[in-house]
């Protein structure tokens, strides 16, 4: 991890140097279908023949919100949600999983798949029943089959082979991340500081791919220069006490 120095100017001459060094768990999501809509352009549709599609299908049963998409299949079909033309970048989630809600009108069997914008496509068989229930797939079932992840089509599609009604909800794609500090923005990056008055500093940190992250540091001060408070915390008040020479440290 790089180290970046902010330097601030301080009336009494004091210097101040803040180091942080920390990294962060967050939790990403991303919703392919519920009831804001889809996250793609379209929703493409495949069947044999009498088949219908209702995305807004009224379901008070529904795990997430009020709605869910039904498929009504008159001997076999499918949907899923599509980016075209232009791919999503998930590869972020490639430690993740795809998880969705799904039931039947009779206990059958949903082919799952993902599929990238080259054609990779890895599907996966689940058991839908007469009740609602929550699929949890890795992701890993997807990548090692092929898929790009950096460049998907289609980040979810399900299909049944048989003449059934079956629903699909809330359909998204989750991952802890573990995000690591790169570096640190210090806000003012100058100050001037009289002796007894207060200071606000924040301090920002930022992966290596420049993604803004959130940090809690302990603030403290060196050299007798003055007090901070709160800690930790995001922000800190700065308050300069003596002419001297330290630093305010967040770590």
């Amino acid at each position: 991890m790089k180290k970046k120095n902010i330097l601030l100017k301080i009336l009494s001459g004091t210097l101040l140097c803040l180091f942080i060094f920390t990294g962060t768990s967050v939790a990403l999501t991303f919703n392919v279908y519920n009831d804001a809509g889809i996250s793609g352009d379209d929703i493409s549709t495949w069947e044999g023949s009498g088949a219908s599609f209702n995305a807004d299908y009224e379901d008070a049963t529904a795990p997430e919100g009020t709605k869910s998409f039904e498929t009504v299949s008159g001997n076999w079909a499918g949907w899923g949600v599509a980016h075209e033309p232009t791919p999503v970048d998930l590869s972020a989630y490639d430690e993740g999983e795809l998880k969705f809600w799904i039931k039947a009108e009779s206990n059958v069997t949903i082919e799952i798949k993902v599929e990238d914008h080259a054609g990779g496509q890895e599907p996966v068989n689940i058991s839908a029943t007469t009740s609602w229930q929550e699929m949890t797939i890795p992701i890993s079932t997807f990548t090692l089959g092929g898929v790009d992840t950096s460049n998907i089509k289609m980040p979810f599609a399900a299909t049944i082979g048989v003449a059934e009604t079956f629903y699909i909800d809330d359909v998204r794609w989750m991952a802890d991340v573990e995000l690591q500090l790169d570096s640190i923005e210090v806000f003012p990056s100058s100050a001037t500081v009289p002796s007894g008055l207060p200071r606000r500093f924040i301090a920002k940190g930022y992966t290596e791919e420049s993604m803004e992250m959130s940090i809690n540091p302990d603030w403290s001060t060196t050299g007798g220069i003055g007090t901070v408070s709160p800690s930790p915390g995001s922000y800190t008040i700065f308050t300069a006490t003596d002419i001297a020479s330290g630093q305010v440290v967040a770590s």
